[in-house]
């Protein structure tokens, strides 16, 4: 729904809805939410299976993590770094830190009506 044409905005349920319907277009996807994972079998440098505290096993060709801390991809055995690396690592200037950048010559406002911002 346009706001008096200041951009768009939407609640998470219709998010969550046009997110399910494009999933729906794959059959051979399957999502599985709420499972903890218990343990990962490695086929050398690949994910075989996984499988959850509730003892079902997953084997799979493609694994996403979509966990907080990364736990599938700590418990396959992949190297990983908490925080930012030096620029140097990677011959990057900015070393991950995001650059400000104006858009369409003007600043972004975050808020549905611009400059009215909730707090005053």
């Amino acid at each position: 729904m346009p706001p008096a044409g200041h951009g768009y905005y939407f609640e998470p349920h219709v998010s969550e809805a046009e997110f399910n319907s494009m999933l729906a277009r794959y059959p051979s996807i399957s999502l599985v939410f709420g499972a903890e994972l218990s343990s990962v079998e490695m086929n050398g440098t690949t994910i075989a299976s996984i499988e959850t505290s509730s003892g079902v096993t997953y084997p799979a060709k493609e694994y996403i993590d979509a966990s907080y801390t990364g736990d599938l991809m700590a418990a396959a055995g992949v190297s990983y770094r908490v925080g930012r690396e030096s620029s140097a690592q990677y011959n990057e200037s900015t070393a991950g830190v995001g650059v400000l950048a104006p858009i369409a010559q003007s600043p972004i406002d975050p808020y549905i009506v611009p400059a009215i911002h909730p707090a005053g």
